[in-house]
């Protein structure tokens, strides 16, 4: 495992080599199959994830991967929950794919039982290992598209979904309070 460490200046710092590092080349680092773990060199905070998401942006970027403008033009106009609703279509959809990861997991475990390659015992605990860890991601991926979808509707100054039915609630009662005052005033 290489650790890299970021800087407040931006400056990427690898560990191992002794040497600061572009975007570029920790992305060429990642493709070559090295494991890599950022740190944030003030907090010593894990922002791998967020690295490894600016370098998905760029790629999909130079690749010219973005999103449609009609699209985003559309998700904006219909505001926050488009937004959100569209985002977590996507989660889902990724979550699916893990799941059925996990029978195919299953699947070829028996398989190398069958043949004899595995005892039983080695592996049940090879498919527990392996579906453990599907779970984890299933799980680290969901609260990671909750937090960036967050992070996009605090950035683009939209509410996200539960301040919007906050603000419905506080609506309904301001409503039924001027109701009461009205009859009141009767």
């Amino acid at each position: 495992m290489r650790t890299i460490k970021k800087y407040v200046n931006r400056k990427l710092y690898d560990t191992k080599d002794k040497s600061y590092i572009t975007m570029e080349g920790l992305a060429e680092l990642i493709r070559s199959g090295e494991e890599v773990t950022v740190i944030d060199n003030r907090s010593k905070e894990d922002i791998t994830a967020a690295v490894l998401t600016q370098l998905l942006a760029r790629e999909e970027s130079a690749s010219g991967g973005e999103l449609p403008t009609h699209m985003l033009f559309g998700l904006l106009q219909k505001g926050g929950g488009a937004l959100s609703d569209y985002a977590r279509k996507y989660a889902t959809l990724g979550h699916s794919v893990l799941t059925l990861a996990e029978g195919e997991i299953e699947r070829r475990v028996n398989k190398l039982i069958r043949e004899r390659e595995l005892t039983a015992r080695q592996g049940r605990e090879l498919s527990d290992d392996l579906k453990k860890s599907a779970t984890q991601m299933k799980n680290w991926v969901g609260g990671m598209i909750e937090q960036r979808l967050d992070d996009l509707l605090d950035a683009v100054n939209l509410p996200n979904r539960d301040q919007v039915d906050e603000l419905n609630r506080k609506i309904d009662a301001l409503t039924k309070k001027v109701e009461r005052l009205e009859g009141d005033e009767d």
